[in-house]
């Protein structure tokens, strides 16, 4: 690779990492204004109310025709039987009435108790997702600096890779250089000792040839 290619691609890839910085950049200052906030839920109602039901279950009732003897029965009588069919309309409505609102204690009571757990627990997760938004954005905010450490790690790692490695060879250097004279001298003296048996058998043969002569 030339230089000019390196120095191209060094450039390129510094614009590809703002690029992608500018990216996560934005997409974490939009995860930021997509935090939920915790709505104000309204308080639950008051209990049902049933105090009057007891006086309305006593006086529902409405009086019928009169049993009296006399004048004054025939002139009751007389009035019952035109007023009669409004006052049963009327006894026909209390009586529904009452019933219906005898028979709804119950309901509105346990209706009242469940929208207050409801309420509550509402409340409950409202605060959980809250908590939980800000510990994805507190992640969040945390990946770039454990990435940026990563990359540090690695690159002291390769650093001191190299540098280990680089120690190694000189070390096999210098112990290379420390047996080469180990070597010349134990050559050297193979010479000489080869130097000295030749020499040593030498001098052995001068006796006997000089005995051959004579």
């Amino acid at each position: 690779m030339t230089p000019g290619s390196l120095a191209a691609t060094l450039r390129r890839l510094e614009d590809e990492r703002a690029e992608a910085d500018s990216r996560y950049n934005d997409a974490l200052t939009a995860l930021d204004r997509a935090l939920a906030r915790v709505p104000s839920l309204p308080q639950p109602p008051a209990e049902y109310d049933d105090s009057q039901l007891p006086a309305l279950n006593d006086t529902w009732d409405l009086p019928s025709a009169s049993g009296a003897a006399g004048l004054k029965g025939r002139i009751a009588r007389l009035v019952w039987r035109v007023v009669a069919p409004a006052i049963e309309r009327q006894r026909t409505f209390n009586s529904r009435v009452v019933d219906h609102l005898n028979r709804n204690v119950a309901a509105h009571r346990e209706a009242q108790a469940a929208l207050r757990d409801l309420l509550s627990v509402l409340r409950d997760q409202f605060a959980a997702l809250g908590t939980l938004q800000t510990h994805l954005i507190q992640f969040a905010q945390q990946i770039t600096p454990y990435v940026d450490t990563i990359a540090a790690w690695a690159r002291r790692h390769r650093s001191s890779m190299r540098l280990s490695t680089r120690c190694r060879g000189m070390r096999q250097s210098a112990g290379n250089r420390s047996r080469l004279p180990e070597r010349g001298s134990s050559s050297a003296s193979a010479r000489s000792s080869r130097r000295v048996k030749r020499q040593t058998r030498s001098f052995e043969r001068l006796p006997r040839q000089r005995s051959r002569r004579r």
